[in-house]
């Protein structure tokens, strides 16, 4: 154990730094006389540290190296024998601040891994010391008033641009319906917050493939204090379409009002991860949704405007409910089926699987696809629960509405997102070896029959195939 005695003058400020070894207790004896009431250590991580391992450092009245610190199991607390930095702990930060009553010797012990020694800068402070306001809650900051965020009542009133015990942390927001670059640091936190008005439809997107595991993300609401950070403890695997509905109801319960909540991202991997996010309403449908309302309403507008310098009120109420219905359209937009519900020859698609040529006739316009009249009319689309149907009359019917016009099974953007690719149309070639392919996969490629048994299979073996099986042809 290193003992170092350190006296100072008073003065405005009081500093001192110095190199602090891991798994060892520095013990540091001051000799103050009057005036400081309080004292900040600022622990200053390595930048170029290996993140994977966590690191913790603390603070006491006595030596901390015979004890033992579960770094997993620690707790927020405002007054404690042992003092640390969750928060920033949690966030694996490059930064740890502790603030304590001031006393004739204290204890400094960090815990780690994967470094051997950690810098740290000593201040003192002649403010009254207050627990619940670290460092008058102005992050890591020695000059006050340099954030907005102050401590009212005994604890941190933080912006909303800020996350943490005292507002240590910062955070972006992200703008609904609006794709946000994110590039992640290995093993690195980032947060974000939004806004909700309806928990029920709210989807996570992200261009992050199925097989990309690497991403984590936790959520949780804003508080005051904010007692609670997304971490890793809570946190789950983001895929592309994760609903929000559960994990916010949740934390609902037992909230006090705030329709704020915070997003943090997490790259459990060695490398820089790139990737792109959105949160989006199941009602918006995708990405254009939100922008295509807009429009509509203030195009809407400028007409009903003039409309109503020459036409009577009748007229204008008539307009007003038409707009209403087609801001309101319940379908999803053109690029979005265009993208996930593309074009397939009929012909090369019951060659491949001659038991699909059950469906001769589009049941939408009732016109054949097999010996259509022209060559739009012998393409097709595929839903996810593999009906088909002309590709331009689908297009038609899922711009109004969500839902397969022979089963009408319900789609959801999340639904087709976690399905997709269902058809893969740039290549012939089976996503998985025959071997693993469902039973009646198999009888639609090598059987021709038309009978109605086999159109009871289709309809109950539908979810089958689209579960475990994935179709890939060539246009």
């Amino acid at each position: 154990m290193n003992i170092l005695i350190i006296i100072f003058l008073i003065c405005n400020a009081y500093h001192h730094q110095g190199t602090l070894q891991i798994n060892h207790t520095l013990s540091l004896k001051t000799n103050i006389t009057q005036n400081a009431q309080s004292i900040i250590i600022n622990f200053i991580l390595p930048y170029y540290r290996n993140r994977d391992q966590t690191v913790a450092c603390f603070l006491s009245n006595f030596d901390l190296e015979l004890q033992i610190l579960n770094i997993q199991d620690l707790k927020l607390k405002n007054e404690n024998d042992i003092v640390y930095d969750l928060h920033s702990i949690q966030s694996n930060s490059n930064t740890q601040l502790i603030e304590h009553l001031l006393l004739n010797t204290i204890y400094l012990y960090c815990q780690s891994q994967t470094i051997s020694q950690i810098e740290y800068q000593l201040i003192y402070k002649e403010d009254a010391y207050k627990p619940c306001c670290i460092n008058d809650c102005q992050d890591y900051n020695y000059t006050k008033f340099i954030s907005k965020s102050y401590c009212l009542n005994n604890h941190c009133e933080c912006q909303t641009n800020q996350i943490g015990f005292f507002c240590q942390l910062s955070s972006s927001y992200i703008l609904s319906s609006t794709q946000q670059e994110v590039i992640l640091d290995s093993f690195q936190w980032k947060f974000f917050y939004d806004q909700y008005n309806n928990i029920m439809d709210l989807l996570l997107l992200c261009n992050l493939s199925i097989e990309d595991k690497s991403v984590l993300y936790s959520i949780t609401l804003r508080q005051i204090p904010q007692l609670e950070i997304p971490n890793l403890s809570m946190s789950k695997i983001l895929v592309n379409g994760t609903s929000l509905y559960i994990e916010l109801s949740k934390l609902i319960e037992n909230s006090n009002g705030s329709k704020i909540f915070y997003i943090g991202q997490y790259n459990n991997k060695s490398q820089q991860q790139q990737l792109k996010i959105t949160i989006v309403s199941n009602k918006s449908l995708d990405y254009e949704q939100l922008e295509r309302n807009t429009i509509i309403t203030i195009i809407y507008n400028n007409l009903y405007f003039k409309l109503y310098q020459i036409q009577k009120i009748t007229r204008k109420q008539l307009s007003l409910n038409r707009c209403a219905q087609i801001i309101y359209i319940l379908g999803f937009s053109q690029k979005f089926i265009k993208q996930y519900f593309g074009v397939i020859s009929y012909k090369k698609l019951v060659q491949q699987y001659p038991g699909l040529k059950q469906f001769e006739d589009c049941i939408i316009c009732l016109e054949s696809i097999k010996n259509g009249s022209k060559k739009q009319l012998r393409h097709c689309s595929v839903t996810l629960c593999f009906h088909i149907f002309h590709q331009k009359c689908l297009t038609s019917w899922l711009q109004k509405q969500q839902n397969c016009p022979f089963c009408r099974e319900e789609f959801t953007i999340r639904l087709i997102l976690n399905k997709y690719p269902w058809l893969d149309l740039k290549q012939q070639r089976l996503n998985n070896p025959i071997q693993l392919q469902s039973k009646y996969k198999q009888n639609m490629k090598y059987s021709s029959n038309t009978d109605q048994s086999q159109d009871n299979q289709l309809n109950d073996s539908q979810q089958e195939l689209v579960r475990k099986d994935k179709i890939i042809l060539e246009i």
